[in-house]
């Protein structure tokens, strides 16, 4: 079969489902004779069709190709609905729900605008399709608006008994002790939240931030010494791995803070507690790199001639 002939019989069978259909097996006399009317009508629509040039063919198939998109599209839209989403920015802020709005809102309904608003949405796409006038063109396309006003009914249907559902369990878990509904039949809504995540519900991207996990102030005040402490000890060490590793200045470094956290009571001056503490530490050292160290770590320098009862200074 040709590709002319493809697309006419494409163009049938979207103007005449089943065009291809046997006989009626219940021969009635009304029956037969709608059969055979319409088989009538189909021969004439294809000889209609064969008198048309093979561009013109495949221009009405290209538009009849967009025309079954365009109705997938709009029965999807039936199926996955716009939601109206909360206002978050409002939510949020509030210490408590009535928990009717945490169920809209756990199902990303603006409670203010209620279902109402997301079964009108609905309604609009299947309207749409009732005021179009290509939808009473052929009958594959007027027997869409009846699935779309199936689809839109169940829907309505489903989305109430979802809000039912999520208000009874509620409700049950309250009996249960496992989710605290105060007086007025509102909740708390972290606490909310947080029951509804464990039970498996998707929480909504635009009120997650209430489920993120907060600190205590305990924890806070532990983070803040951690960070004191970091800021303290950025010079802790040196890389030893590194070309441009200053191995005495290193020592010298460690030998100044070991000393300045020693006890008062400890003998001798700076210098020598210096030196001693290089010495049981880098017993490795030679002298003259000892004294050079310690000289560089000393924090008590006299200047000017030095004192005779004081050697070690």
């Amino acid at each position: 079969m040709s590709d002319v002939l493809k697309n006419i019989e494409y163009l049938v069978g979207r103007k005449f489902p089943g065009s291809n259909a046997p006989p009626p097996l219940s021969s009635g006399h009304a029956a037969g004779l709608m059969w055979q009317t319409r088989q009538e009508s189909i021969a004439e629509y294809r000889a209609q069709l064969s008198l048309l040039s093979a561009n013109e063919v495949t221009r009405r198939v290209r538009r009849e190709c967009e025309s079954e998109a365009a109705q997938d599209r709009a029965q999807r839209e039936v199926r996955t609905p716009p939601a109206v989403a909360p206002e978050a920015a409002f939510w949020i802020h509030r210490e408590e729900w009535p928990v009717v709005s945490g169920a809209l809102l756990l199902l990303n309904v603006e409670p203010r605008r209620g279902l109402g608003a997301v079964i009108r949405d609905v309604m609009t796409a299947t309207h749409r399709k009732l005021v179009n006038p290509a939808t009473y063109d052929s009958e594959s396309e007027f027997l869409s608006i009846k699935e779309s006003c199936t689809r839109l009914s169940d829907f309505a249907q489903g989305l109430v008994d979802d809000v039912h559902n999520i208000v009874t369990n509620v409700g049950a878990a309250a009996r249960q002790q496992n989710l605290h509904v105060f007086s007025g039949n509102v909740v708390e809504p972290r606490k909310f939240l947080l029951w509804a995540r464990d039970r498996g519900h998707t929480i909504p991207a635009p009120l997650a931030v209430l489920t993120q996990d907060v600190p205590s102030i305990g924890e806070l005040q532990a983070r803040i010494r951690q960070l004191e402490t970091d800021r303290d000890n950025a010079w802790d060490q040196f890389e030893p791995n590194s070309s441009f590793y200053p191995r005495e200045l290193d020592i010298a470094f460690q030998a100044w803070r070991a000393v300045c956290n020693e006890s008062p009571a400890s003998k001798g001056t700076p210098r020598q507690r210096l030196e001693r503490w290089i010495r049981n530490g880098y017993p490795d050292l030679l002298t003259e790199e000892v004294e050079r160290i310690a000289i560089v770590a000393n924090f008590r320098k006299q200047r000017g001639k030095k004192k005779a009862s004081n050697p070690g200074e």
